[in-house]
């Protein structure tokens, strides 16, 4: 709970800059992107983490890793400070506060729709388009498939899911006829 507060400040202190400097994009992107590098180099996260490895050597690796990208001198001195204030782990924590920020500040909502069958892009779209209409808000989804719904979607935004599965109307029907019976 502490960490997750932790990457929110840092977050928060990032995108106050991105804000002021008309970067916010730039510098999500450049931070995502970080944090799936950190995250999928085996051993530099672990490395950099690491509180007994000198802090020269950390600084020199990070210094060798920002060489060879095109990052911003906002998100190279970002990741400076993370570094120095021993919060290089929190990265992938710090990257999904700030894709929270970046979405408030463009009022969209993310969400997943859940169907039997994968749904065609067409048919992802017509769903987004309906939830945005009844939201009033841009609307992201991802996609996944589970054969257990037999047909139909399942859409989940935030605490909110709306059913159109056949196991969701299903499910509908018996706790109906189990409250009428009581």
């Amino acid at each position: 709970m502490l960490q997750n507060r932790i990457a929110k400040r840092y977050a928060k202190s990032l995108f106050l800059v991105g804000e002021r400097e008309g970067l916010t994009d730039k510098l999500g992107s450049e931070l995502e992107l970080v944090a799936k590098l950190v995250k999928e180099t085996d051993g530099l996260l672990v490395f950099l983490a690491n509180p007994a490895t000198n802090s020269a050597d950390k600084h020199r690796i990070l210094e060798e890793v920002l060489a060879r990208t095109t990052f911003s001198d906002f998100t190279q001195r970002f990741l400076k400070v993370l570094l120095e204030n021993g919060r290089v782990q929190l990265l992938p924590e710090i990257s999904f506060s700030y894709q929270v920020l970046l979405d408030e500040a463009r009022s969209v909502i993310r969400g997943t729709v859940i169907s039997a069958e994968e749904l065609s892009s067409k048919q992802i779209k017509e769903i987004q388009s309906a939830l945005e209409k009844s939201t009033g808000r841009s609307v992201v989804l991802s996609s996944e498939c589970d054969p257990q719904l037999i047909a139909g979607f399942r859409v989940q935004i935030a605490d909110v899911t709306l059913d159109a599965s056949v196991v969701g109307q299903l499910n509908a029907m018996t706790n109906h006829l189990r409250s009428s019976n009581a």
